[in-house]
């Protein structure tokens, strides 16, 4: 990932998905250091060289969706209007977004309250279908079945057609 200041030791991040009533055992058994070095060969010599860190943190998310963006004058964009599972990726391109119909919504309308419910309407119905999207593809792409790895594999087949990976591309760049 980089380094907190000049001179000071390079820092990566290494994330593996592992079911939360796990992860505990997971952090504790060292087994985070056993699936890098499976998955990651090239990360055996980092993960046991010297002045190597390690510090498991277990983290969950869970979807956040607001009835309102607003409340008075208070607005609420990014994760604290409408977290949802990474697997889109879209957490920061959303808070952009957001801020950007936030900025047009107090340019087109004079009155602020117009300003601020203008930008509601608009922000909730964008999120929406982010967060659709996002609930129904999250436990295909973490589940360990066998069935929904069958159906993973034919969502990911489908994205080297032209038109699926240009309509992804549509949907995630938002133009």
């Amino acid at each position: 990932v980089g380094r907190s200041a000049q001179g000071e030791a390079g820092q990566a991040n290494i994330s593996v998905n592992v079911p939360i009533d796990l992860a505990e055992v997971f952090r504790g058994s060292g087994a985070c250091r056993e699936v890098v070095a499976r998955h990651c060969p090239k990360w055996i010599s980092v993960l046991n060289g010297p002045g190597c860190e390690y510090t498991p943190i277990i983290y969950a998310y869970r979807d956040v969706a607001l009835r309102r963006f607003t409340d008075g004058r208070l607005v609420f964009i990014g994760d604290a209007a409408h977290s949802m599972s990474p697997l889109l990726g879209q957490g920061a391109r959303m808070a952009l977004l957001d801020a950007l119909m936030l900025a047009q919504s107090l340019d087109t309308h004079a009155a602020l309250a117009l300003a601020l419910h203008a930008f509601d309407q608009r922000a909730r119905a964008k999120v929406a279908q982010f967060q659709r999207i996002s609930r129904w593809l999250t436990p295909i792409f973490q589940s360990e079945s066998r069935m929904l790895g069958t159906v993973r594999q034919l969502i990911q087949a489908a994205h080297r057609l032209p038109f699926v990976a240009a309509g992804a591309r549509e949907l995630l760049i938002g133009r």
